[in-house]
């Protein structure tokens, strides 16, 4: 056995970032991916989470496998069933993924969970460890569904596992939501969100991938659950001050009622992306701080403007 690692999703924001961390510090990696080319010289091509034999050939010489592919947040939709979608690729997928490494003799699974598991929202509260689920949409109820999968696999096999369940991820590269963002603010649209006060907690991709690092190793886990998130929060419009500063523009925020924007973003069929804007999600790290000595290595405002920074070098390529 090597202490190789095993990544799934490595071509994707997160596991770029933890491939090219576990390879700066001499770590062998394979690369579980769908295409051959990309970066990387250890890639396995999976087409896809369906055959627990395909993968459990793939993870052969590894000691763990950090699994990150998923089906995440959807903003145009495609799928007929976005719920029978989410279902095979998150849940079945992350039973396969387990049973393969099960089968290729694993140590350890490492599975990036998401922070929707716990709820959408907080009220002067930060989420913990210690409480119930309450998933509130199908990509979130997926992700929970997947770790009840691993749990379970892992239970009968004998496998340690870690999962780890973030809020919003930010850093080079970043897709999603706060790509949506960094449009928006680039685009110099006015917006009107300056009366938000809401609390959101964020984790840089570089913090989270030292998390997941020490997940990968360290002794003192064998079936843990961490939450992961940086210790300050932030407002949405904290946030998009800060992308507007770093871009070197004027953020054009400007104060509207909030109940009048709930109201115009149910009238165009946008409630849901309204409500990730303007809900507060507060996240404590503390167990994973206490547990394995986990700390952020990158602050805030660094990590901001690498953000911003990796988004206007895309945008200059594409010119």
């Amino acid at each position: 056995m090597t202490d190789a690692v095993a990544v799934t999703g490595a071509d994707g924001f997160i596991g770029g970032a933890l491939c090219a961390k576990l390879e700066r510090e001499g770590r062998a990696v394979a690369r579980i991916v769908r295409r051959p080319d990309g970066p990387g010289a250890d890639r396995r091509v999976v087409p896809d989470l369906s055959r627990a034999d395909a993968l459990a050939d793939a993870f052969r010489g590894a000691e763990a496998v950090v699994h990150l592919a998923a089906r995440a947040h959807v903003l145009r939709e495609t799928e007929a069933d976005p719920t029978a979608a989410f279902t095979r690729i998150n849940v079945e997928g992350t039973a396969n993924v387990a049973e393969a490494a099960a089968r290729a003799g694993l140590r350890r699974v490492v599975l990036v969970s998401s922070i929707g598991v716990n709820g959408s929202c907080t009220f002067g509260t930060a989420f913990t460890e210690a409480q119930p689920p309450a998933p509130a949409e199908p990509y979130a109820a997926s992700k929970y569904a997947a770790e009840l999968q691993l749990r379970d696999v892992a239970g009968r096999h004998g496998l340690e596992f870690a999962i780890l369940r973030p809020p919003m991820v930010y850093g080079p590269g970043v897709k999603g939501n706060l790509r949506r963002l960094l449009a928006l603010v680039h685009s110099g649209i006015p917006l009107p969100l300056a009366s938000l006060e809401n609390r959101r907690s964020m984790i840089g991709v570089d913090n989270l991938s030292d998390l997941i690092a020490l997940c990968i190793d360290h002794a003192r886990v064998r079936a843990e659950l961490f939450l992961a998130a940086e210790p300050e929060v932030h407002s949405t419009p904290a946030l998009l001050r800060g992308i507007a500063a770093v871009m070197g523009r004027r953020s054009r925020l400007f104060r509207c009622p909030s109940s009048l924007l709930a109201a115009a973003a149910r009238l165009l069929g946008h409630e849901t992306e309204y409500a990730k804007l303007a809900a507060s999600v507060e996240v404590s790290a503390d167990k994973a701080r206490r547990l394995l000595g986990w700390h952020p290595r990158v602050d805030y405002e660094t990590g901001l403007r690498q953000t911003v920074t990796s988004y206007l070098d895309e945008v200059d390529a594409v010119r």
